[in-house]
């Protein structure tokens, strides 16, 4: 055990430690034994720790950071696609899918985007064939087949129908329903 007067910081600091010994012998003290120790290896020992856990420390926060702008890079190109391709749904472009090839949240978010375009171009197309029939229905038919859009009050009147009523000229067969 070192001597409870040894002061370990201050002895690192000036670089030399002064240690008292007494010496004995049959149980008396015969003498004192008074020595010096150097300590300049502790003062660069903690030195080259504290350079170590410096360059350790600012290693960690550098790949820290490249890393957190990789992902943020990576996560934000993602994003920006998702978002181009929310876009052009928008402006009706339903051929466009997202390039996914993840199971994470964004990877799935781009999943149901594709879902999301692939059933809507299906109803549309469902939509158009619909149309056509009642189209063809409308024009192979004899009968006076008419419109009324009771949110909007708007009312569609076919040529066939206002021929079988008598009325050639358009304007003056709307005035009659309005």
């Amino acid at each position: 055990l070192p001597p409870a007067d040894l002061d370990v910081r201050r002895a690192a600091d000036t670089g030399l430690v002064n240690l008292r010994q007494f010496v004995m012998l049959g149980g008396q003290i015969v003498g004192e034994l008074h020595y010096g120790l150097s300590t300049a290896f502790l003062r660069k020992a903690r030195q080259n720790l504290f350079k170590q856990a410096l360059l350790v420390a600012s290693v960690g926060i550098l790949i820290s950071i490249f890393g957190l702008f990789m992902f943020g890079f990576g996560m934000m190109r993602r994003l920006g696609s998702l978002a181009d391709v929310a876009r052009r749904l928008a402006d009706g472009d339903l051929t466009v899918r997202v390039a996914n090839g993840s199971n994470d949240e964004i990877g799935r978010l781009g999943t149901a985007f594709n879902n999301m375009a692939q059933a809507l171009d299906e109803r549309l197309r469902e939509l158009h064939t619909s149309d056509e029939r009642l189209g063809l229905v409308m024009r192979g038919t004899s009968d006076g087949i008419w419109d009324w859009d009771l949110r909007r009050n708007i009312t569609y009147f076919p040529p066939r129908f206002r021929e079988l009523l008598g009325y050639e000229g358009a304007q003056e067969f709307r005035l009659l329903f309005q």
